[in-house]
């Protein structure tokens, strides 16, 4: 009884806060604090939330966060979320050898395009795949091995691909991890972007672990996010030892630009509480999965503990905050996610592939017993809160997701809402560009001037006249 009437004063501290935030949001004061104090603010109702959740319904929570959710949708959205069923992917996905997949949006053109390691009888390639479809419903091209000038040796062996925009120039810079049990030496190669964030050239000689990077021996592979919130992208690896039975984490900080070179902080093993007690060897990806602000971590690999033919996407929920994070122990395929049987190997991406604003999987899976692997994807369906069910508002693309004078939007609509508001916020959450608009049933477009706007990340952020969060869209201004 005592635990029941505790839980009733946070639900109603949450009810006031979340109150109080909605009308600062609505009268623009919110945006008008200091740094610190927006993120004291945002942290002391993520708090409450989860004080809260384990208790009452989801729906009550849904409604008493209601006032606020223009803020929790860029800071603490209690979106719980939940995968179909996974299906084989027949987007023109290729299905040969074993491929490593990592989607970026690599020529601008808002939708997900794929790049690939992929692992054959005796050769390990990379490969390249145009979407040639849209944000919403992906049409991958022919695979080719010319991806935009880039040139590796023949003793090169690809694990992981990723890229990230380390130096702020607006355009994806691409970056490797490699295989060599027989030399002892596994790089992280690093190719700058000298195109632009719609035509890509990588045609410079490869860096050999640019900015400090430290990769482990003989395996290397690499991941990019802001864990920290400060606008440009950390790096976490994996940390292989033959004398360990599991890789761990190492995590390198970027300090910044300075003024156009990056450079990271010497190596954290196991930063944030990761550990890895479940997976020989992995393959990393991040992103926000449970739409509360930060950055999720997603793992599998190989079998590990779980025995042959029961690998796992192992989740780490980050419990932190966007700026300081922390992970919470693995847990074994949450969100009611199913592996095909004899997955012996399993090699996940996160991308919303769908562009209904929330995060599915793509994974290869690999049987040891038929020698044979498939690409499979997992749609998130969300629950009743996710944007996808709360709103008539879908589909929100974003083109040039890199610019430097102008995005143009569009957005599709089952009915109309008069009232709305297009914003642009900033990484920290603050308020950079505010206009009112009527959303029409039917396809809706237009466009922003960012001009104005510094380097950096930024959401465009559809909400209705009470603040309710109708879409956003992550682009970015060199």
């Amino acid at each position: 009884m005592k635990f029941y009437s505790t839980k009733v004063k946070s639900i109603r501290h949450l009810r006031a806060l979340s109150k109080k935030l909605g009308k600062m949001v609505e009268n623009g004061s919110f945006y008008q604090l200091g740094k610190e104090k927006q993120i004291e603010l945002k942290n002391r109702l993520a708090n409450l939330y989860r004080e809260t959740r384990a208790v009452f319904s989801s729906a009550r929570l849904r409604r008493i966060l209601a006032s606020s959710a223009v803020l929790l949708g860029l800071a603490f959205s209690v979106q719980a979320q939940s995968f179909a069923a996974p299906v084989t992917f027949t987007s023109g996905l290729v299905q040969d050898g074993v491929p490593v997949y990592h989607f970026a949006d690599i020529d601008g053109d808002g939708d997900q395009d794929a790049f690939m390691s992929v692992y054959g009888d005796s050769t390990r390639v990379l490969r390249y795949q145009e979407n040639t479809g849209s944000a919403t419903v992906a049409a991958f091209g022919d695979a080719t091995s010319n991806l935009f000038g880039v040139a590796i040796s023949a003793n090169t062996l690809p694990t992981t691909v990723d890229f990230a925009d380390v130096d702020m120039d607006g355009d994806l810079d691409l970056f490797i991890g490699t295989y060599n049990m027989d030399t002892g030496s596994a790089p992280i190669l690093g190719w700058e972007n000298t195109g632009t964030g719609m035509a890509p050239v990588f045609s410079l000689s490869p860096a050999t672990n640019p900015f400090n990077f430290q990769p482990s021996e003989e395996f290397s592979e690499i991941a990019f996010a802001d864990l920290d919130g400060d606008g440009d992208p950390d790096v976490l690896m994996n940390d292989y030892q033959e004398t360990n039975d599991f890789e761990q984490f190492k995590y390198q900080k970027n300090l910044g630009v300075m003024p156009t070179f990056p450079v990271f902080e010497d190596p954290i093993v196991n930063a944030f509480g990761l550990s890895n007690t479940n997976v020989e060897t992995f393959v990393m990806s991040f992103d926000d999965i449970d739409n509360d602000g930060d950055q999720d971590l997603i793992i599998a690999g190989n079998e590990g503990l779980y025995g042959a033919g029961n690998s796992a996407f192992n989740y780490y929920e980050n419990t932190g905050t966007s700026t300081a994070p922390a992970f919470a122990a693995s847990v074994a395929n949450p969100f009611d996610l199913e592996v095909p049987a004899n997955a012996d190997i399993l090699i996940p991406d996160l991308v919303d592939i769908d562009g209904d604003g929330d995060v599915d999987i793509i994974a290869t899976v690999y049987s040891e017993d038929t020698e044979i692997s498939a690409v499979y994807f997992w749609e998130n369906l969300g629950d009743v809160s996710s944007a996808k069910d709360i709103t008539a508002v879908s589909q929100l693309s974003v083109y040039p997701t890199i610019a430097d004078q102008v995005i143009n939007w569009e957005a599709q609509s089952v009915e109309t809402i008069g009232n709305s508001s297009l914003r642009i916020v900033d990484v920290h959450g603050r308020l950079m560009n505010s206009e009112t608009l009527d959303i029409n049933t039917g396809l809706n477009k237009g466009e922003v001037q960012v001009a104005d706007l510094t380097t950096g990340m930024y959401i465009l952020h559809i909400a209705d006249e009470r603040g309710n969060t109708l879409a956003n869209h992550r682009f970015f201004v060199k």
